[in-house]
């Protein structure tokens, strides 16, 4: 997550502490179509800490930071007759593995 920013689907925060907080008040803008279901998440600003910490530290390997091996250049080999386009699903792109 600490390498992967700016977050959302249209890259809205740049950081893991604006996400939080977009979730912490229930989105950005009121909605009158929005459920009474999703509500704001009530946390102490401690736990908020503790969340981004882990988030952003926790669940990222040093490895990928530093560009140590084993994965400082990840890569896809690929079979020696294929042209580098591999089909999305399956060996036929047609969801079956044949």
């Amino acid at each position: 997550m600490k390498l992967t920013a700016p977050c959302f689907h249209n890259g809205g925060t740049a950081r893991m502490n604006d996400v939080m907080k977009f979730y912490d008040e229930g989105g950005d803008f009121d909605n009158p179509e929005k459920s009474s279901l999703l509500d704001r998440i009530r946390r102490r600003s401690d736990d908020r800490e503790a969340l981004v910490d882990f988030m952003t530290h926790g669940l990222t390997d040093c490895r990928v930071e530093k560009q140590r091996a084993a994965f400082d250049h990840p890569s896809l080999p690929l079979p020696n007759s294929v042209s580098g386009d591999l089909p999305a699903v399956g060996a036929g792109g047609l969801g079956s593995y044949s």
